[in-house]
């Protein structure tokens, strides 16, 4: 990963998205001093110019007529070792910008939905109003999306990856030489997602297996 970033495949309350919940959450008001230690620096330049791309493609989607550009807000990265907050909103009880925290993972996930999905969370926080929280009006507004199915179900993988990225097997493919950890020994049969996304239209091919251990292979 590029710059202030350690690690990949969640969301906020002040709002966060918690994979307790499986729920990117975002919105209690106010910057609060305890938790200042979930900064961890601006996105580097790669990470905002997807944030601005998504942003423009959700803002053209909902046909909303605000926010109209991203730098209306601070974004900046969660801990990458946080297994909980996929991404969430700060926002300033008496005005001022907001901040989005991002997963640093979530960049690096499979299938872009993720983020973009944790993007358009935070901003229906923001559109809504915090004081919405959670609740119907939030609802509403958030599965109006057309890629919200979608979107729900990567954050559930993503939850999951996050949880196992202690775990103590390592999986590398053999074709991207990508690595994955398992708290449990895989299939010999497990294969990346992500190169059956990208080069089989999705489907299992043994040419995207992993390699099980902790060694790459040659």
């Amino acid at each position: 990963m590029g710059d202030g970033r350690n690690g990949k495949p969640e969301g906020n309350r002040d709002v966060d998205s918690n994979s307790n919940y499986n729920e990117p959450e975002s919105c209690v008001q106010g910057f609060q001093k305890e938790r200042q230690n979930m900064y961890h620096g601006r996105l580097n330049n790669e990470d905002m110019n997807s944030v601005h791309s998504l942003f423009y493609q959700i803002v053209n989607e909902r046909d909303w007529r605000t926010p109209v550009n991203p730098m209306e807000f601070d974004w900046v990265y969660l801990d990458a070792d946080n297994q909980v907050i996929q991404a969430r909103i700060e926002t300033p009880p008496y005005g001022g910008r907001s901040t989005i925290h991002l997963h640093p993972r979530a960049f690096d996930w499979d299938n872009p939905i993720l983020l973009k999905g944790l993007i358009h969370h935070e901003l229906v926080h923001w559109v809504v109003g915090p004081q919405h929280a959670h609740d119907e009006v939030f609802e509403k507004c958030e599965k109006g999306w057309k890629h919200y199915i979608e979107y729900k179900d990567e954050t559930v993988l993503f939850s999951s990856s996050l949880n196992e990225s202690d775990g103590e097997y390592i999986l590398t493919c053999k074709n991207c030489n990508r690595t994955v950890r398992r708290k449990k020994r895989p299939s010999s049969m497990s294969a990346c997602r992500k190169c059956c996304i990208e080069f089989n239209n999705g489907n299992w091919s043994q040419d995207y297996t992993f390699h099980i251990g902790g060694e790459t292979p040659s």
